[in-house]
Order: C-alpha cells, then sequence, then structure tokens
C-alpha cells in the first residue's frame, strides 16, 4: 500500500515536471489544457501500473477521485451557469480589450462602457505592454478611479460644460491620479468646466458617437478631439468587425465557458506556472534617464502604412466629416490633437541595440496624412501636434 501511494506521488511529480517543461514550449491556451489532461492520465495510468493493489480496485480508485474532483468543480460551475458570479472577476483574470472584459457594460453604440458611478481601487501586476510581451521585472500599477452616471472619469455628473475632451486611455489615464489628468490641468489652468468623454480602446467610430449623443448635450464651447496614433486607425476595423457580427463577438466574450470557473482556474494555473509570451527585448531600446541609459519598450513599433490603413484613413476622413458639420451646426468650436506613439518622441534620441527587431524600424506619415485630412475638412478647424512638445 505505502509502495503504490509513493510510486502514484512519484507519478505525479514527473507528470507536473513533465507538464511544466512542456508548458514552457507551447503559449496556445488549448495546448495548454491538453497538457494539463495529459499530466492527469500520465499519474492516472502510472498509479493503476504501480499500485500494489489489484488493476480493477486501482482503476475503481482512480475513477472515484475524478469523479470526485468532477464533483467539485461541479459545485463551483453552478454559480456561473446561473449567472451569479464570473470567475473572470473572482480569479481576476486578466483582460486587456474592454469588451470581453466583464467589468463593462456592453453598449448597442459604443459597444462597452464603463458602470455608472462605478469607483475601482487596487494595483495592476503590470502595464500594458506586458500582456503580450514578457517584460523582465514588469512595474505594478496602482489605481483609484471615479466615474460618473456615464461612465466617464470626472469627479462629477455635469450638466453642462465649457469644454469636452473625446479620447481613448491617454485621455482617461486610468493610471494616473485625478488631478494630474489632462482635463484637471486644463479646467485648472483655464478656470472652466471641463469633462473627461474617453474610454480606453475607444476609437474614431465611438467618438463619433460621443460628439452627438454625450459631448453637444452638454453645451460646450469646445470639443477637443484626441487622437492616438498608435491604434486609432486599427480601432475603425476593430469596431466594424464586431458590428458585423456582434453575436459571435460579444457571445463568445461573455459565454458560460468565458465566466466558468474550470477555464479561469486554468488561466490562474497558467500564470502561476509562468505565462510564455515574446521577449521584449527585441521591441526596447535605450534612452538617457538621469544621466544614465534605461531600456525603454514600445508597444507600437515602426511599420508603413498597410492597405487597410489606407481604408481607415478614408472612413476616418468622413467620420470626421460629419462630426465637424454637428459642431457646426451647434456653434461649437473642434478643436483637433494628435497624440504620437513614444517611438515618435523618442526616435531622435534612443538608442537600438544593433541585432534588435525595433533597429529597422522606420516612422510612417501618419500624422501628416491625418493633418491633410482636418485642413481638408476646415481650415478653421485647430489642428495641435503633440510631439514637438512631448520630444522637448
Amino acid at each position: 500500500m505505502k509502495t503504490g501511494r509513493a510510486v502514484s506521488l512519484f507519478a505525479f511529480a514527473v507528470a507536473s515536471i513533465g507538464l511544466i517543461l512542456a508548458y514552457h514550449r507551447i503559449a496556445d491556451a488549448y495546448d495548454f489544457v491538453l497538457v494539463l489532461a495529459g499530466g492527469y492520465a500520465t499519474a492516472f495510468f502510472a498509479f493503476i501500473a504501480f499500485s500494489r493493489r489489484s488493476v480493477r480496485e486501482s482503476v475503481l480508485v482512480g475513477l472515484l477521485v475524478t469523479g470526485s474532483i468532477a464533483f467539485v468543480v461541479g459545485l463551483f460551475e453552478i454559480p456561473a451557469a446561473l449567472r451569479l458570479v464570473d470567475y473572470r472577476e473572482v480569479l481576476r483574470t486578466p483582460i486587456m480589450a474592454p469588451h470581453r472584459n466583464p467589468a463593462y457594460r456592453i453598449d448597442e453604440q459604443l459597444l462597452y462602457t464603463q458602470r455608472p458611478h462605478a469607483e475601482l481601487k487596487g494595483v495592476s501586476p503590470r502595464g500594458q505592454i506586458s500582456f503580450l510581451f514578457d517584460v523582465p521585472d514588469p512595474a505594478p500599477l496602482p489605481y483609484d478611479l471615479r466615474y460618473d452616471a456615464n461612465g466617464f472619469r470626472n469627479p462629477r455628473d455635469y450638466d453642462r460644460v465649457d469644454i469636452a475632451v473625446l479620447g481613448d486611455s491617454f485621455v482617461e489615464g486610468v493610471h494616473v491620479k485625478q488631478p494630474e489628468l489632462m482635463t484637471s490641468h486644463l479646467a485648472r489652468t483655464l478656470g472652466r468646466d471641463v469633462a473627461n468623454l474617453a474610454m480606453i480602446g475607444y476609437g474614431p467610430r465611438q467618438q463619433r458617437v460621443l460628439v452627438e449623443d454625450y459631448a453637444l448635450p452638454l453645451e460646450p464651447d469646445t470639443i477637443v478631439w484626441a487622437f492616438y496614433e498608435g491604434n486609432d486607425l486599427g480601432n475603425i476595423r476593430t469596431f466594424d468587425g464586431i458590428v458585423a457580427d456582434p453575436e459571435a463577438a460579444f457571445g463568445g466574450f461573455h459565454s458560460l465557458a468565458a465566466r466558468s470557473f474550470t477555464s479561469n482556474s486554468l488561466l490562474a494555473l497558467k500564470r502561476l506556472i509562468g505565462n510564455p509570451r515574446p521577449s521584449a527585448i527585441p521591441r526596447s531600446g535605450w534612452v538617457s534617464y538621469e544621466g544614465q541609459p534605461r531600456r525603454t519598450y514600445f508597444l507600437y513599433g515602426g511599420i508603413p502604412l498597410e492597405p487597410e490603413d489606407e481604408q481607415s484613413l478614408a472612413i476616418f476622413s468622413e467620420i470626421f466629416r460629419e462630426s465637424y458639420e454637428l459642431c457646426q451646426a451647434r456653434g461649437v468650436r473642434l478643436v483637433f490633437v494628435m497624440i504620437p506613439t513614444k517611438l515618435r518622441v523618442l526616435m531622435d534620441t534612443i538608442r537600438f541595440d544593433a541585432d534588435s527587431e525595433a533597429a529597422g524600424w522606420r516612422l510612417n506619415d501618419q500624422p501628416e496624412r491625418i493633418r491633410a485630412i482636418v485642413e481638408a475638412t476646415s481650415p478653421d478647424i485647430p489642428y495641435i501636434d503633440l510631439t514637438p512638445v512631448l520630444k522637448a
């Protein structure tokens, strides 16, 4: 009996080591599940092969243990099936895309919004680039957020404002304290009421909705449209893809499989063992910080505009023209702000390793293309490029 238990324990240890070694050669979640199943099967059959019990008794014991595990897991799955619990929230499963995140509400026009008067406080274990790439020693990022009745990051609900600012995560600033947000600085500097109407992941399609349904009803004198070079054109394609088949998009993201204890526990185990991702080192360079070289990483590199970007530029031109006409009809001034990528800001001062992927990066002409669209819409629209200021 003791020998059988020792052999079973040894087989489990061997299977676990094999699981870890195999896992570090894969990155796909389905492969991870297969490796887990293979590890369990290895331990199961090792127990049968080396147990001092008879084969029949060993199989019955193995099946009893398996059934007990399945029963306990099933008990945990019942609340998820009844939509009483979402284990993505309980186990804090990292989710980068907001439209997949149960913390946000599904919205017919904007795809998703933050919950009204949401209050969120905690620490993110890593920054955005660390979701996709392996960054050595990522810095934890604290957040303390308060949202208004419409799910936007404002200190109070506004009935009327002087300025409304549209944008994405750069304007929402989830890891920036409320007094240090650009909208807070703007309000203090001008002595005016400024509404932050930005949301992580929003792009031109959502901003067109924000102009008509959220900004103009606040009767502002000015609407500021903040455009991020890194992903705003891509956000148009993401939006259109979801709208083309919303059931497939939202149904899969918020299905029982997505909410379940099993899938989220496996993801938690995956993070615990190690979550192999491509190294971020090839996407990095050296900058001088307080007289010392410091490695910095880039989520968005230098790539030429692709044919799909050309199509997105044409779509953006139409979206922006419609938004400008809405503002004109209400006597509201529209101001355009170009937010560059970190690469564009640091390109003149950064040093890349000779063998890195980043050494071959080149800047494209997207800001010039966007400027031409803004000027073609109306020469009266102020175009503010933040690149020189951020470089300085």
